[in-house]
């Protein structure tokens, strides 16, 4: 595979600032690449986000929590948000590495994923470096800050991720795996705008429509029927107080085959008519 052998690169994905990043669920902020020259080094520094780097060539070292670890091509090595630590490149043979650096509310939790998987908390060994840096490396030389830039770097982020998860799968612990209930469930939460029939969800997931109500209703202490109805009804008046859409549309979207069997359902669950419960 073809990677940068040479220079330096950096996109610093600023389309929305550190603070606005921070709030959401998972954003990129740098990605980047570098053949280092003999001894460079970075650090001690905190940085407030999450850094990985992948090496591709070339060794150094990684200090960090007390702890020093030698590092070469394979080795990915993470440093946590706010976490002071300091890195450098072989004198003799100094590294080439691709750096990907994210934040938001659920990077932690990605960070922790990497560091149940590594003995050395801090290291992965063993990976698909090459691979990450040439997904690393288009982003890297994006020219601008924009809309479609954003996105891209983000995509690549996500990317780069499903590379790392795929090759340390086998090393993490799944902390839970959802029951069947569960998967029903959640695909009740995805679909309840649809048409959806107990048989026919039935067949989904290769199950007879009477374990399934079994199984459901031994879990959540409702019948999948009365879950999917009271799931709709929330919906439909939380569409009804905050939207100007007709109640025939609204039990459309819901999936509805008739307004008047619409409200009638919604009568019995609140007292009032859709049109009473809109005024």
């Amino acid at each position: 595979m073809n990677v940068q052998q040479n220079n330096m690169a950096e996109f610093i994905e600023s389309y929305y600032d550190l603070n606005i990043k921070q709030q959401r669920e998972l954003e990129a902020v740098l990605l980047g690449y570098e053949a280092c020259r003999p001894g460079h080094h970075f650090g001690p520094v905190m940085r407030p986000y999450h850094l990985l780097h992948f090496i591709t060539a070339g060794s150094g070292i990684l200090r960090i929590k007390g702890r020093e670890f030698s590092l070469q091509k394979g080795d990915v090595f993470y440093i946590p948000q706010d976490e002071i630590a300091y890195y450098q490149a072989s004198a003799t043979d100094p590294w080439i590495y691709y750096w990907c650096d994210f934040c938001g509310t659920g990077a932690g939790n990605i960070g922790e994923q990497f560091k149940m998987a590594a003995p050395e908390q801090f290291v992965l060994r063993g990976i698909n470096t090459l691979r990450c840096a040439a997904e690393i490396q288009k982003a890297a030389e994006l020219q601008k800050v924009s809309a479609a830039g954003f996105f891209y770097s983000n995509s690549v982020l996500l990317r780069v991720l499903s590379f790392l998860m795929e090759d340390i799968a086998e090393r993490v612990e799944i902390p839970h795996v959802p029951t069947l209930a569960e998967r029903i469930k959640y695909h009740l939460d995805l679909k309840y705008a649809e048409n959806i029939r107990i048989r026919e969800l039935a067949g989904h997931f290769g199950i007879h429509p009477n374990y399934l109500s079994q199984i459901f209703s031994e879990a959540f202490g409702i019948s999948p029927k009365q879950y999917l109805t009271s799931l709709k009804l929330k919906k439909a008046a939380l569409l009804l107080a905050t939207t100007d859409m007709p109640v025939s549309a609204i039990a459309n979207s819901l999936g509805f085959e008739d307004p008047l069997a619409f409200s009638k359902v919604f009568k019995k669950a609140y007292g009032v008519s859709p049109t009473q419960y809109k005024s």
